[in-house]
């Protein structure tokens, strides 16, 4: 069950936490880092993990650097696809837990990474 209650409280199966209102920023930035945190989506919030980069071929390889080649881009498939679902998870969170006074500071991106400092740096 999700709720946007007129408590001014969040909810969902394993969370419960303010709404961001103009004046509790404080308060639900504390909570919402440690749901990010539980979520293991708080480092792409926060620029200390980018999506990871494709494995690149030197030219004239060895069928052997091909073939490890290879194996590196089906692990960097597996990893870009964990990292997106992980952002995506990071912007939900953010988005469900904002009032309608403030959701007009982010409704320009679904990049979690600049919706919380977005909000960090327009609100007190």
């Amino acid at each position: 069950m999700l709720s946007n209650s007129t408590d001014n409280a969040y909810t969902d199966k394993r969370f419960r936490g303010p709404l961001l209102t103009e004046k509790n920023y404080p308060t639900w930035e504390r909570s919402i880092k440690m749901r990010l945190i539980t979520e293991n989506c708080w480092e792409i919030v926060v620029g200390e993990e980018d999506a990871p980069s494709a494995p690149e071929l030197a030219e004239g390889a060895s069928r052997a650097v091909e073939s490890a080649h290879t194996v590196a881009l089906k692990e960097h498939k597996g990893e870009a696809i964990d990292f997106a679902k992980r952002a995506g998870k990071a912007a939900s969170i953010i988005n469900s837990t904002l009032s309608s006074g403030v959701e007009f500071y982010v409704k320009d991106t679904i990049d979690p990474r600049e919706m919380w400092k977005f909000l960090g740096t327009s609100l007190p």
